[in-house]
């Protein structure tokens, strides 16, 4: 089935622009995979919520109602309001009265960053590359370019990272193992109905799949998207029929393109990999 797949970035349209896209597809029955440019750092976006949410459930599994709260909003309508509310949870830092210009802002994201990325770091070298900062701060400056020129940490994930942080979710490959109504609650925040074959851009929400908008009904999808500016992501976990594929698919694209692109693939996915093998 990899050869298949092969077949479609080979004679993609916009295969100039290769190096602004990185893709794995892997099937977690097998094993065989697919991928390329999966070491390409880009910016997250809102992935990096996947990361949060499982460092939540990991660590404080009994949570409390309000937390729950936000954990699902978080991951289902991918709030940013509730993302702050788990990361100051995570690290709960004094936060004085400051202006959006006040520097010891800055410095106090940093350091929720910091400690974020500590918690990572003992599930390998993939994840050093992890930086925890995300548009979660972003809203203490007064522009996105601003956030940027000052980032001391620039906030960087790989494809690979995406394919094992979900593979962990998958096979319940944390320390220490979730409890079973925990990992089911992660899956159920993150079930999704496949996006509309033909969809525009205005309407791209992120309680639907671009990676699942070809998908039969019977097909059940997991999945997290991400974009911001020119970063166009989707990441889905998609069981039909005794198939369990993971797809990781990051752009620079813009959106348009980006969601072009993403859509292509999966109608070519559905169409000639999975119904077809």
């Amino acid at each position: 089935m990899t050869a298949q797949i092969k077949k479609f970035w080979t004679n993609y349209e916009y295969a100039e622009n290769l190096n602004q896209i990185a893709f794995i597809a892997k099937n977690l029955n097998s094993s065989e995979t697919f991928s390329f440019n999966e070491d390409k750092l880009f910016y997250p976006a809102s992935l990096i919520k996947l990361f949060w949410a499982c460092q939540l459930i990991s660590q404080t599994q009994n949570l409390p109602q309000e937390l729950e709260n936000h954990l699902a909003n978080m991951l289902i309508h991918s709030s940013d309001e509730a993302g702050q509310k788990i990361v100051d949870f995570l690290i709960p830092i004094d936060e004085p009265n400051m202006t959006i210009n006040d520097f010891n802002i800055y410095e106090k994201a940093y350091t929720k960053r910091q400690n974020l990325e500590k918690f990572w770091y003992k599930y390998g070298k993939n994840y050093l590359k992890l930086k925890a900062s995300h548009k979660t701060f972003l809203h203490e400056y007064s522009s996105f370019d601003a956030w940027i020129k000052k980032s001391k940490s620039p906030n960087l994930i790989n494809a690979n990272l995406m394919a094992d942080l979900w593979q962990k979710i998958f096979f319940n490959q944390f320390e220490p193992v979730l409890e079973p109504q925990s990992q089911i609650k992660i899956f159920n925040y993150l079930k999704r109905q496949a996006c509309q074959k033909y969809l525009k851009p205005e309407q791209l929400n992120y309680q639907s799949s671009l990676i699942a908008c070809a998908a039969p009904p019977e097909g059940i999808v997991f999945s997290k998207a991400g974009w911001l500016n020119t970063t166009l992501h989707d990441t889905a976990l998609i069981s039909f029929k005794e198939y369990n594929w993971l797809i990781i698919c990051l752009t620079d694209l813009g959106e348009d393109s980006g969601i072009n692109l993403i859509r292509n693939f999966s109608n070519f996915f559905w169409e000639n990999v999975l119904i077809c093998s």
